[in-house]
């Protein structure tokens, strides 16, 4: 017996159009069980980060400075619920680490660098998301 004959495929369309909850009214932003701010950030020697913000269904913005050499902080102009809360960032090529971290419910702590204790700056598309369970 095949098991993914045409009837087989349909059914399953239909199912998973139902458990969706497909409607017209609805878009994927309301389905998605959390929201997000996704950037990619760039950073030029003694300069704060630039983020290009990619998606932002928080509606949320973004400040950010540079404290000290490969160290910065994201101000967020609300804040988000750190227990329902996940950072993700990417590592460039041109560093080893890329730590980040939640100071507070409206401060983001990001570092840069090539080792332990050995912060540098300058990097260019690192991805940043920030996602907020509802």
């Amino acid at each position: 017996m095949k098991l993914f004959t045409p009837v087989f495929r349909l059914t399953t369309i239909l199912c998973l159009i139902l458990l969706m909850g497909c409607d017209e009214d609805k878009n994927f932003e309301e389905l998605a069980p959390y929201r997000t701010y996704t950037a990619l950030l760039n950073q030029q020697d003694e300069d704060a980060p630039v983020a290009t913000v990619l998606e932002n269904t928080l509606n949320i913005t973004i400040e950010w400075s540079r404290t000290s050499r490969g160290k910065y902080l994201g101000t967020l102009s609300q804040p988000v619920d750190i227990n329902k809360s996940t950072l993700w960032v990417s590592t460039p090529p041109t560093h080893a680490v890329m730590r980040i971290r939640f100071n507070s419910p409206t401060e983001i702590y990001l570092e840069a660098g090539q080792g332990v204790n050995f912060h540098t700056d300058t990097y260019s598309n690192v991805s940043l998301e920030l996602k907020v369970y509802k």
